[in-house]
């Protein structure tokens, strides 16, 4: 059985090699096909390099080489029971876009406390 994976942002070749490993490291019951992530569609995003220009929950990922970073975040992506505070929810992303629209966040979200390179 294969899953759609859907991401956000510029996958690079080094990130699907990124991706593969961290996926033989976790070593689900399925097979996954990396898709490219479209606002509305249901389930969890894995972010590279940068925040989804539109609202969803997703793990961002900053630094797609760093293995351990790249496995939680895939980890937190394929199984939606698993819950992580460096992940940010459907309504975290809203408020904070909508924030940036209003002024009270820059665009970009550099002050968000919370990404895949903090320690859980």
């Amino acid at each position: 059985m294969t899953f759609p994976l859907p991401i956000a942002g510029e996958v690079r070749p080094e990130d699907v090699e990124a991706i593969r490993a961290a996926k033989i490291s976790l070593a689900p019951p399925f097979n996954v096909t990396i898709v490219e992530a479209v606002p509305g569609e249901p389930g969890r995003v894995l972010a590279l390099r940068e925040r989804p220009g539109f609202v969803c929950d997703h793990a961002l990922v900053p630094d797609p080489s760093r293995a351990d970073v790249m496995r939680d975040a895939l980890w937190w992506v394929l199984d939606e029971r698993r819950e992580d505070p460096r992940a940010t929810s459907f309504w975290e992303h809203g408020d904070m876009m909508l924030g940036a629209i209003l002024g009270a966040v820059p665009l970009g979200f550099e002050q968000r406390p919370f990404s895949w390179d903090d320690d859980a």
